[in-house]
């Protein structure tokens, strides 16, 4: 007996299987009736009518063989799986939110040489003969052609045109075949594989489990993890077919050796860890970063909401209906192969299943029409007028006439209208009306906005005069990034007390007559020696006000802009209260308030040493304190009271005459001796400065009373103790209290020895260390020790001879330093040998990371202010400290200048591939290696004509010229120093004084520095411009 469910299963599958009859049998009498309405001969029509006809009696019989098992047809469609559905023959797939996702029909087609004639073909020859053939006489639709390896050419095209391709004699004889292109291959990972196994055991072992037949060279290992320490056991990656990998999937496990191990889809999902979302990663997003957690505008790590339920954000911007869950959650892979077309597959990742329909495909719907719209009818009718129409007069047969006839035409409608297969488009609905449409036109709101925004951009940019209103326009647009606000998440008072608790035990400053009595000399003497205050001119206060360029306002509420607008009222009074201040040894206690601005020191500060405090002081305070600190300044340089190595604050002085030493460490080298260098770091040096002992220094460099008094009264009854340093004048007090230090508080000593007395090198900076840090602690400072650095400096070959186990230790109290490879200072980053690769791979990435940054919103700006934004990024990274890296390789310089070109590319939007010198041309700049010319001269001639800095004017000699007849030389050449090696040759004061002598005479003798560096300028363009065009 027949259960009522088996029988109403059995009736369904029966009447399934009529309908699929009657489906077949409909196919051939519309495959007949197509067929004849569009043939001209009988015998076509009996050839292809046949054909026809033999395959749909094949798909009628194949659904009565099949019988009951037949699927029946649902009232409603089967939802399928969207990687299903993909992997179907439909072009086309709607999910059930969001746009259709087209399938792509095409096959790739391989064009290759034959094993015989590979060796005589070369990959232009094989395009020469593709092309040779046309496709359209054999109906070829060729979408690309692309060339790959083995001289082969890839074509992508229809699956169809396979054989008319491979068809063709013309390729068979020039030894050429063709073939489908197989597509990628699946690949899985397996888990636990025994480290015992070699690769091809696996291979062998996985292929003997598929009972599809596969063999071991259609698996491939790609890659092989390397087993963790004590592990048996690893992770291989292995390519597979794809009946394959759905064997091994559906079985979840592969037996390799004695190990049951488990296999699952490797395929990556790339998920930005910064915006959460899809398809990119996190170093190359620009959206602002969301919490995987609650979903809010901060990232995970600093999520304060962990007791709250998770939110995802990607579900919530879905409106899906289950949010809580981490964004971070795990994700199901949906894949399908198609293993119709020799590998290849569609893979999705979702939270939940993903439903698909498939829909009608438009195979059926493509009909052929001859195309109109290039048609030249005075063309088509000379072609036709031009055709053989001489049977009219030899014959009278009507019959050949009509051949003729249709021939003539038909002949001169391919070759001007020829047939194309069209894909027919239904018409547009008829209910839609003009508000529909136009509601339809909104999805283009986005790209109108974006056009809009352009404009508005580049009309705002375009009218500004001077690099100042174009920041400040920059800034107003939100085109430049700024500092993330609302950081400070700590308690304004423990701030302040954090700010002052380092340095207030040193800023208590005790009776001034306590410090005079302490310190050298008799006060109650005039003493025209000393140092007074001079009296200040109006044109001093105009001069000192116009030098302030900021518009921070303290607490009198006054900025800079409205105190330049009130001067010339104000200019009398200001002369008389500057000079009553100076005389009276007064300072106003108003201004010994400051505002504290704390700015973090890093990204994401954690405490409150994360932050360091910036003072806002008074507008009118900053310009008494520029007038006092050049009067110091002129006073210390006229008695020459500077230690002469001291860079720091000093005018023709700087980071890059100070890191010049290192023609003292290639001088040395050329002797055949090293150098042992070490670096100190001094904790809070600014902060810990001593009042007390400052004015005692103050005294012993002949400060008269009224100036100390001023100082005196200049220190105390802060409000702030910390204030002092963020004034301009607290710069020009430190001169004297750092006067012993290279660079502000950046010291470095330096030996030289011979390779084989480094011990005794050693020892000489153990004893000079102890006077340091004796040093330090007699003026209330301290010394880091650990970021105080050491590094021996000198040639390959002798450093390599050098055994670290036979060297002493520098010792920086109990701590030892051991040796670096490379340090970084000031901003330089020297290494042992004096190579400079380090420092270019620097520069190149800071070059690099702020050019992104300026590609994000390059579309708003026009060339005018990307011009701008380089010359202000990018150039001071490439011009900082350049002539001490001036002998750079020619692979060295290679990488800045493409860096270089990069920017250059950015202003103009230009492609790689384009030549880029006149582009340089249209800016009118010079290239890397020519603006280190360029500084390189400007440098010398400032050096030659002030004798500052004198321990670098002093390593120069002057010499007549022996090739100049005349004895009236303004200005002589410079002697070159003799040199055994080329790295002495690479020193600054050889490569100087050889770019100093081939300047022409004419350019040395000029006395004015600015028309020097105009002259060099253009004398270095136009010889850059002749090099480029020769």
């Amino acid at each position: 007996m027949i259960s009522s469910k088996e029988a109403k299963e059995k009736r369904k599958a029966v009447e399934g299987a009529l309908n699929e009859h009657y489906d077949a049998f409909n196919s051939i009498a519309e495959a007949y009736i197509e067929i004849v309405s569009t043939m001209h001969t009988i015998n076509s029509i009996k050839e292809v009518v046949n054909e026809e006809i033999g395959r749909a009696c094949s798909r009628f019989l194949k659904p009565v063989e099949d019988g009951g098992t037949t699927t029946t047809k649902q009232d409603a469609p089967r939802q399928v799986s969207y990687a299903h559905a993909a992997g179907s023959a439909a072009d086309r797939v709607c999910v059930s939110r969001g746009p259709s996702v087209a399938i792509r029909k095409t096959v790739n087609l391989i064009v290759e040489p034959t094993e015989e004639a590979a060796g005589k073909y070369a990959s232009s020859q094989e395009t020469k003969d593709l092309k040779a053939v046309d496709p359209c006489n054999v109906g070829l639709k060729v979408s690309r052609i692309t060339k790959i390896r083995n001289n082969a050419i890839r074509i992508e095209a229809c699956e169809a045109d396979f054989d008319k391709l491979a068809s063709i004699s013309g390729l068979r004889e020039a030894g050429l075949v063709v073939r489908k292109d197989a597509g990628l291959n699946p690949r899985v990972i397996v888990h636990g594989v025994p480290s015992s196994l070699s690769t091809e055991e696996i291979r062998s072992q996985l292929a003997s489990q598929d009972v599809n037949g596969a063999e071991a060279k259609d698996i491939k290992v790609v890659y092989r993890y390397p087993a963790r320490q004590g592990k048996p056991y690893s992770s291989c990656v292995v390519e597979l077919r794809p009946e394959t990998r759905k064997k091994f999937i559906f079985a979840e496990r592969v037996f390799l050796g004695w190990s049951a191990c488990k296999v699952a889809d490797h395929v990556r999902i790339l998920q930005c860890f910064k915006c959460l979302g899809f398809g990119h990663l996190a170093a190359n997003c620009a959206k602002a970063a969301h919490c995987g957690h609650c979903s809010e505008e901060h990232e995970t790590r600093q999520c304060r909401n962990r007791e709250k339920p998770p939110l995802c954000l990607n579900c919530n911007l879905a409106n899906e209906t289950d949010q809580s869950h981490l964004a971070f959650d795990d994700y199901t892979l949906l894949r399908c192969d198609r293993l119709d077309k020799n590998g290849g597959g569609v893979g999705v990742y979702v939270h939940t299943s993903v439903n698909a329909k498939l829909l009608a495909t438009s195979e059926g719907i493509t009909t052929r029409a001859r195309d109109f719209r290039h048609l030249e009818v005075e063309a088509f009718l000379e072609d036709l007028d031009s055709s053989d129409w001489s049977v009219f007069s030899t014959t009278s047969c009507v019959d050949k006439m009509l051949t003729v006839i249709n021939h003539n035409l038909l002949s001169a409608l391919h070759r001007h209208a020829p047939v194309r297969e069209i894909v027919q488009k239904r018409p547009p609905a008829p209910w839609l009306n003009n508000y529909i449409i136009q509601k339809m036109k909104q999805r283009d709101l986005q790209s109108l906005i974006r056009e809009a925004k352009e404009k508005y951009y580049l009309t705002a940019l375009k009218g500004k005069q001077g690099p100042s209103s174009t920041w400040v326009e920059l800034k107003r647009l939100g085109l430049l990034g700024s500092l993330a606000k609302n950081r400070c998440n700590f308690d304004l008072n423990e701030l302040n007390s954090a700010f002052t608790s380092s340095s207030s035990q040193y800023l208590e400053v005790r009776p001034v007559h306590s410090v005079l009595c302490s310190s050298p000399g008799d006060f109650g003497q005039f003493d025209e020696t000393d140092f007074f205050f001079a009296d200040i001119l109006p044109k001093t206060i105009k001069d000192a006000i116009c030098r302030g360029n900021s518009e921070a306002m303290g607490v009198d509420n006054i900025s800079t802009k409205c105190l330049k607008l009130a001067l010339p009222s104000l200019l009398p009074y200001l002369l008389r209260f500057f000079n009553y201040m100076l005389q009276g040894s007064y300072y106003p206690n108003l201004w010994k308030s400051a505002l504290i601005r704390p700015l973090p020191k890093t990204k994401f500060p954690g405490s409150v040493t994360d932050f360091r405090p910036i003072s806002l002081l008074c507008t009118m305070s900053k310009a008494l304190e520029r007038i006092v600190c050049d009067q110091i300044t002129d006073y210390l340089e006229a008695n020459d009271l500077f230690d002469n190595h001291q860079s720091a604050y000093r005018m023709g002085f700087s980071t890059q005459t100070a890191a010049l030493l290192t023609d003292d460490m290639r001088s040395v080298i050329d002797e055949r001796m090293v150098t042992i260098a070490v670096l100190f770091d001094f904790s809070k040096a600014f902060d810990r400065v001593c009042h007390d002992k400052l004015l005692c220094k103050l005294r012993k460099l002949k400060f008269s009373k009224p100036v100390i008094l001023w100082f005196n009264n200049y220190l105390k009854g802060r409000k702030q103790a910390v204030q002092e340093v963020g004034s301009l004048h607290g710069v020009s007090r430190s001169r004297a209290h750092l006067k012993d230090l290279y660079y502000a508080d950046d010291l470095l000593i330096y030996h030289h020895y011979p390779p084989n007395k480094i011990n005794e090198c050693i020892k000489d900076i153990n004893a000079e260390i102890e006077s340091i840090k004796s040093w330090a602690e007699s003026n209330d400072l301290l010394l880091n020790n650990a970021k105080t650095k050491a590094m021996i400096i000198g040639s390959a070959r002798y450093l390599n001879v050098m055994r670290p186990e036979n060297t002493s230790v520098i010792l920086v109290g109990n701590d030892p330093v051991p040796f670096s490879k490379s340090i970084k200072y000031l901003g330089i980053t020297l290494t042992s040998t004096l190579d400079w690769n380090a420092h270019v791979i620097s520069n190149v990435k800071k070059i690099n990371t702020t050019l992104y940054r300026l590609k994000i919103c390059k579309r708003y700006l026009p060339t005018s202010v990307r011009s701008t934004l380089v010359t202000c990024l990018i150039n001071p990274i490439l011009d900082y400290a350049c002539l001490v890296y001036y002998d750079l390789t020619s692979e060295q310089n290679t990488k800045l200048q493409r860096a270089y070109n990069s920017c250059v590319r950015m202003i103009f939007d230009v492609k790689r591939d384009a030549h880029i010198i006149p582009f340089y041309s249209r800016l009118n700049w010079l290239k890397v290696k020519e603006r280190r010319e360029y500084f390189l001269g400007t440098f010398m001639h400032r050096l030659l004509h002030t004798k500052k800095p004198k321990y670098l004017f002093d390593r120069f000699t002057f010499g007549a010229n022996s090739n100049v007849r005349t004895t009236r030389v303004s200005y002589k050449v410079l002697l070159l120093p003799t040199c055994r090696t080329e790295i002495f040759k690479n020193s600054f004061m050889y490569t100087a004084a050889e770019f100093w002598n081939e300047l022409p005479e004419q350019f040395r003798a000029l006395p004015n520095t600015r028309l020097f560096c105009d002259t060099l300028y253009k004398y270095i363009m136009g010889r850059h411009k002749y090099d480029s065009h020769s």
